[in-house]
């Protein structure tokens, strides 16, 4: 897949627009071209820039909300310009986009990087109003320095977290292959026996994903990312916790299912902490688990149903009267209702994955029901 090559792009601000400058001759773009919305400038242009005759890339997410309606473009001798207006109470933002680490190709345009008010002729000591201008972008640079340390630390440990229950469920998925191709269908009947203990371990490294979506390391949903740790968590113990469980093939199809789920979902994950997209494996990544969390969802009900006249027998993690505390609970009555929000937990995680999978692949379709139209945007010849 061809690297996206950008142009330099300069920008500066005042208290009610945005300015840009892109940097890039030989170009006429219609209206239809400038994909300007509320949150993001997005073009795609043949013109000449730094590598010469070229396709260039612009993709920028604002740091706030912008009004595309009020914003205009032209062209001139050395590229294209931007006014882009600011939404609401006029502030000069700290940054042009919402991510914290800005493009090598972003540049500031020294002509407009002070705020009109501060620079006019009328200032009392224009020599003061520098000073106290420069102390704060040195203060502002050294700031985003320890932030962007931050960040490559945080992006480090999730390649590394990432790439750690990668290489775990790589091994349970081999593992699962290379015994069947040995003992054939006996063992199906032997596989939490064959990789039970890694899956239970790689199933504890999990929960570290609702620590990360908690502490803000990664955006997610929350309850869709609990309730799939602890459903699987929840079986796993199920299966462990009785023989009469452990020796059924379901089990084989189940582990096949969830460790076939995660050898697309962690390269995934890795190749994002690093900014890296493979399209290969995105696709995969959207589209995989139309077959396999239904499957998934399947065996994993199967497996509730066989535990609940099991453990009603043994009583294991039953709790009956009279005891020191004064409490009763009854595992399998926990089962049976577990069983009943089961269904309606295994949609909601569907339909989250239904509009993940929209807004990664086909953005364009979310953009026309949820955006301004750019056509809005006012060009000046």
């Amino acid at each position: 897949m061809a690297e996206k090559i950008s142009p330099f792009v300069y920008w500066g601000q005042n208290k009610e627009t945005i300015t840009l400058k892109i940097d890039l001759k030989e170009v006429e773009p219609r209206e239809d071209e400038v994909d300007l919305t509320e949150e993001h400038l997005k073009l795609e242009l043949d013109g000449v820039g730094v590598q010469g005759q070229n396709k260039y890339t612009v993709d920028l997410e604002f740091y706030l909300p912008v009004d595309p309606e009020q914003s205009k473009f032209r062209v001139t001798g050395r590229g294209l310009e931007f006014q882009i207006r600011k939404v609401g109470v006029g502030e000069c933002w700290p940054r042009l986009t919402v991510s914290q680490k800005k493009p090598a190709w972003l540049k500031i345009d020294f002509d407009n990087l002070y705020d009109s008010e501060s620079s006019s002729d009328d200032s009392e000591n224009p020599e003061q109003d520098f000073e106290k201008e420069m102390m704060a972008k040195l203060g502002k640079d050294i700031t985003d320095t320890k932030t962007s340390a931050v960040a490559d630390v945080k992006l480090g440990y999730l390649f590394i977290y990432n790439m750690f229950q990668f290489i775990g469920f790589s091994l349970i998925f081999v593992k699962l292959q290379y015994k069947y191709w040995k003992d054939g269908e006996d063992s199906k009947g032997e596989a939490f026996e064959n990789v039970g203990p890694t899956f239970m371990m790689c199933q504890i490294v999990a929960c570290l994903e609702i620590v990360h979506v908690l502490t803000g390391v990664v955006k997610g949903a929350l309850l869709p990312t609990i309730a799939q740790v602890f459903g699987r968590f929840l079986i796993l113990v199920l299966i462990a916790s009785e023989d009469r469980i452990s020796d059924r093939y379901v089990v084989w199809y189940l582990f096949l299912t969830w460790s076939g789920i995660e050898l697309v979902r962690y390269p995934f994950y890795m190749l994002s902490s690093i900014k890296q997209e493979i399209y290969l494996i995105t696709w995969l990544r959207y589209t995989l688990w139309i077959p396999l969390y239904p499957l998934g969802f399947i065996l994993e009900g199967f497996v509730l149903i066989l535990a609940v006249p099991f453990f009603d027998q043994t009583g294991k993690f039953s709790i009956t009267l009279p005891n020191a505390a004064n409490f009763a609970f009854h595992f399998p009555m926990f089962l049976i209702f577990y069983m009943i929000i089961f269904m309606p937990g295994a949609y909601m995680l569907l339909s989250y994955m239904y509009k993940a999978r929209r807004k990664k692949l086909h953005p364009e379709r979310m953009n026309n029901e949820t955006t301004p139209k750019t056509k809005n945007m006012k060009k000046v010849l």
